[in-house]
């Protein structure tokens, strides 16, 4: 089973993934207007520990990414971090704009700097769902 999350915080997540009612509010505030079906994404696939939903430590790191990664495209005006799932053996983090190519060059570093031991990838989506994608070994990211 994976658990869809809008972005929240990582007490929020880890509540959410033990299986605690958590209420979710995302501010329209600092959100860039997007639509994940239609727009260009990069998605960032992290592998976990095992096939469902990785180790408490392994959420607690992932959750740290991924504010890294919603801070970075907010500061540099690309694009949006719309949330993640967790499970069968992944977390992955849903970032939407534009432009893949310009969240690409801003999640690629970050991504690359967690060092995240047990593999995954990045992919960049050209488009709408459906189109054109190239996916990125983690350890092959650029720094």
């Amino acid at each position: 089973m994976k658990v869809a999350c809008a972005a929240m915080s990582g007490v929020a997540l880890l509540g959410l993934a033990c299986g605690y009612p958590v209420s979710i509010e995302k501010s329209a505030s600092t959100s860039i207007a997007t639509d994940a079906a239609t727009s260009p994404a990069v998605l960032v696939h992290l592998r976990l520990s095992d096939n469902h939903s990785g180790s408490p430590l392994e959420l607690d790191s992932a959750q740290k990414l991924e504010l890294r990664i919603e801070r970075a495209i907010s500061a540099a005006l690309v694009g949006e971090l719309d949330g993640n799932e967790v499970g069968e053996g992944e977390y992955v983090i849903y970032c939407y704009g534009p432009d893949a190519e310009s969240l690409f060059k801003v999640v690629a570093p970050i991504v690359a700097q967690a060092r995240w031991s047990s593999g995954g990838s990045v992919v960049k989506r050209f488009g709408p769902v459906g189109a054109r994608e190239e996916a990125i070994p983690i350890p092959a990211l650029p720094q």
